[in-house]
């Protein structure tokens, strides 16, 4: 929903973008797992493409619980929100945010000797705009990851970055 403030009638809805029929394209690559799709959302956020043009992201969730744990994966879609209320793909299936954690203590006295009982991990991701000069700006998606394994200290979380750098409506990556 776009909003503009009119001096006489104050602030008025000018611009509508319905995404209730948006389905995302070839779903989850689950590698065998039985994650269960729990509906797609709107990313509270815009992501300038352009000096003039905006996206927005629906993020897919998907899920499921272990005896002790359980793993989330958000997929997203950014999508160009153009001025006559249309929308056209810019981005599909970006990994968003993913955790992860799984039980590694199963008595009590483990429960008693050990400081931490799962193994958790978690990425999130972070979008770098870069303005070139071209029409659209280049983003650089950013996934940090981290690993924390069990019965090791919190101090000796593992952190890695990937980037990828990528061109909208191009599939190409620098």
């Amino acid at each position: 929903m776009r909003i503009k403030n009119d001096a006489g009638a104050g602030y008025l809805v000018s611009q509508v973008w319905d995404f209730s029929n948006y389905a995302m394209k070839d779903s989850l690559d689950d590698d065998g797992e039985d994650l269960s799709e729990s509906g797609i959302n709107i990313f509270p956020a815009l992501y300038p493409l352009s000096k003039t043009q905006n996206a927005v992201a629906l993020v897919q969730k998907w899920s499921t619980s272990y005896s002790g744990g359980g793993k989330e994966m958000d997929l997203a879609d950014f999508m160009m929100l153009n001025e006559d209320g249309t929308y056209k793909t810019v981005f599909s299936k970006i990994p968003f945010y993913s955790k992860e954690q799984i039980r590694a203590c199963f008595s009590d006295s483990d429960y008693a000797k050990k400081s931490h009982c799962s193994d958790e991990s978690w990425s999130v991701l972070n979008i770098s705009i870069l303005d070139s000069g071209d029409e659209f700006y280049s983003w650089e998606f950013i996934t940090k990851s981290y690993d924390w394994p069990s019965f090791v200290d919190k101090s000796k979380i593992k952190k890695s970055i990937d980037k990828k750098t990528l061109y909208p409506f191009k599939n190409i990556e620098k």
